[in-house]
């Protein structure tokens, strides 16, 4: 077994369209989040207005993923030769809904589910060599989250809260990857891997009426360690292995309450 680092592809392209979109709508989420502070004199109280049990929600907005340290493992005729690797990941996007429902006036209960996309700029090598990587993760997180808000009975209400539960990471590559003194061997394959996640989150609910909440949140989400398997386009044998080390997302979202 040795370890050398990751050579030039033979192809390499970028999925174009998400690329464009997302840092634009990244860059538009403080302009989001200051019109969210302009209208805090809005802020008033709600003595009158009944608060329900349970409640739906929906949320939309920009993610990031830091710098992935990955380790390659590609089998060749002669053995398996391994690269550390280093992926960096353009901003993509987070969509989040669930269902809550009030224990007490300060104390919730969540089950949430969601989708995240992001494509792999490029990868880099230890040796400092990098090259650009045709490939996108997707992610689907489940959680079952306490949420805790300040009774402050007014229409503006700070919240934060914790969840635990799984995170399925969906790697989809589309390039050519050298397998050891066996040349270059194409990849088109997915591959899927389920690990356990957790998540923390805060941020802020304004009531606009009877039943519906606008709210701004951060979230961060580990999304585990991901081993994932590919297979070489022809053969539609294993030839690689990808074992990332902590998968972290940050994500700031935009979303609306509604109470049953």
């Amino acid at each position: 077994m040795r370890s050398e680092s990751i050579p030039e592809t033979m192809h390499a392209g970028l999925r174009p369209g998400l690329r464009t979109l997302f840092p634009r709508f990244m860059k538009s989420l403080p302009s989001i989040a200051l019109a969210g502070l302009l209208v805090l004199p809005l802020a008033g109280s709600t003595e009158d207005i009944p608060w329900s049990r349970e409640y739906g929600w929906v949320e939309f907005g920009g993610a990031v993923i830091p710098d992935l340290d990955a380790r390659l493992g590609v089998t060749g005729d002669t053995g398996t030769v391994n690269s550390d690797l280093e992926l960096q990941l353009s901003p993509g996007f987070s969509v989040n809904g669930g269902l809550g429902e009030r224990l007490s006036d300060w104390l919730a209960v969540e089950i949430q589910g969601g989708f995240l996309y992001h494509n792999v700029d490029e990868v880099s090598a230890a040796d400092g060599s990098f090259r650009s990587l045709d490939a996108s993760l997707m992610q689907v997180p489940v959680f079952f989250n306490f949420v805790f808000e300040l009774p402050l009975r007014s229409r503006l209400t700070p919240y934060a809260g914790v969840g635990a539960g799984a995170m399925i990471n969906w790697l989809d590559i589309d390039d050519q990857i050298a397998a050891g003194d066996s040349g270059v061997v194409s990849v088109d394959d997915s591959s899927t891997e389920v690990n356990f996640a957790y998540q923390a989150f805060a941020g802020a609910r304004l009531r606009m009426g009877d039943q519906g909440v606008l709210e701004l949140t951060y979230r961060f989400m580990s999304g585990g360690s991901p081993n994932w398997s590919l297979k070489a386009e022809d053969t539609g044998n294993r030839i690689a292995n990808l074992k990332a080390d902590d998968l972290f997302v940050h994500a700031l979202t935009v979303g609306v309450i509604v109470e049953f």
